[in-house]
Formats: structure tokens, C-alpha cells, sequence
């Protein structure tokens, strides 16, 4: 049970923390169109 549930935490965490890094990354992306737009 306890290496099941280490394996199923591992991604969702992974998950999360690139979920996490990626949001700035995209609202930078999109200011800089903006900016480029306008």
C-alpha cells in the first residue's frame, strides 16, 4: 500500500508543480504579445 501510494503521489505532485511553473511562464508570454500587438 505504501509503495502504491508513494508511485500515485509522485505525479500528481510532479503534476501540480509544473502546472504551477508553467502558469507565469504563460501570462509573460501573453503580455509580451499583447505589448507587441499594441
Amino acid at each position: 500500500m505504501t509503495r502504491r501510494r508513494g508511485l500515485r503521489a509522485a505525479p500528481c505532485s510532479f503534476h501540480r508543480r509544473r502546472a504551477v511553473r508553467n502558469t507565469p511562464l504563460r501570462t509573460a508570454r501573453a503580455f509580451a504579445f499583447a505589448r507587441k500587438s499594441g
